[in-house]
């Protein structure tokens, strides 16, 4: 770790998805913070980096390595880095989805920051049992977004990347297309962990699940107004609910976050109309071709292959 003088504070750096490029990245998140015009800050702070993401489907590792971080002061020269991080470290984003992994901190001076470098040697897609060293145009990824350092204040930078797009293989060929955004919060906050297969479970489970919307992630459709689709998946191994205007049942299968509901379920045989009974049809279509689910405070959403069920607890 490197001293930047005497006015300094503290960066420290996380992750748990990585991407690596030589673009340079706009973040998609929030807003510039800072002083009024004019106003200089002075003393001391620490900066914290995290990031976190999934990995894409059917990619058992994605190996990252680096082996320099660097952050760019609003008023420095364009060629002048602040380095954070100074020695090669290896993680693995598969295995640090749903947390973060700590990557080191510094302390650097009070004010405004712009952008954020980091220099990564390797990346190495496992699949299928096989490696695949993914190919990338630069050795640097480049973060611009501005953000303050405040004095005696910790400051989290966490770095969130879209880790389903990071890398697209085709053959025995891998590519690195980095998509993220840069998080920013003030204060100190416990590092986030994955939880254990157990405690996933268990938030399943005895619970009843309200379908809000469905469909691809992209072009998500509102569940039709005054229908109702539950879903209640009990510790016994059987699911329960009503698809809109028929109940339904059936047994599914849970390892972790990983879900399956092999069908075919029982239905009873009323109509509702077309609009209804096609809503009906394709959430039971798409129930039985679950595949993984993630709760969050948001509610529950499950991957059913190229579709996606959001669900709000009842």
């Amino acid at each position: 770790m490197r001293t930047q003088g005497n006015k300094s504070m503290g960066i420290y750096l996380i992750a748990a998805s990585l991407l690596v490029s030589t673009a340079v990245l706009t973040a998609c998140s929030g807003t510039a913070e800072g002083p009024a015009a004019g106003e200089e800050l002075s003393g001391t702070g620490t900066v914290e980096f995290r990031a976190t993401d999934a990995p894409p489907k059917d990619i058992s590792h994605i190996w990252v390595t680096t082996d320099k971080i660097e952050v760019h002061k609003a008023d420095a020269d364009e060629d002048t880095w602040v380095t954070v991080v100074d020695q090669e470290q290896t993680f693995d984003l598969v295995a640090i989805q749903d947390a973060e992994v700590f990557l080191g901190e510094e302390e650097v001076a009070a004010g405004q920051y712009t952008q954020i470098r980091l220099d990564v040697t390797e990346v190495i897609v496992t699949m299928e049992g096989e490696d695949i060293i993914a190919r990338l145009p630069s050795g640097k990824l480049k973060v611009v977004r501005p953000w303050e350092v405040k004095p005696d204040e910790k400051t989290i930078l966490t770095l969130d990347f879209e880790a389903d797009k990071f890398v697209v293989v085709t053959g025995k060929t891998a590519q690195v297309k980095p998509v993220i955004k840069l998080n920013i919060s003030h204060g100190e906050r416990e590092l986030k962990t994955r939880p254990s297969p157990e405690t996933v479970e268990a938030a399943l489970k005895d619970r009843t699940w309200v379908l809000e919307s469905y469909g691809e992630p992209d072009d998500l459709k509102t569940v039709l107004a005054d229908t109702e689709i539950t879903a209640t998946f009990h510790a016994e191994g059987n699911i329960e609910g009503s698809a809109g205007c028929n109940t339904y049942g059936g047994s599914y299968q849970l390892q972790g976050d990983e879900l399956s509901v092999p069908g075919p379920m029982s239905v009873t045989m009323k109509s509702c109309g077309e609009q209804i009974d096609q809503q009906e049809l394709a959430y039971l279509r798409a129930l039985e071709a679950a595949e993984n689910f993630t709760i969050d405070d948001t509610g529950l959403t499950v991957v059913c292959g190229e579709t996606v069920l959001v669900f709000r607890l009842k």
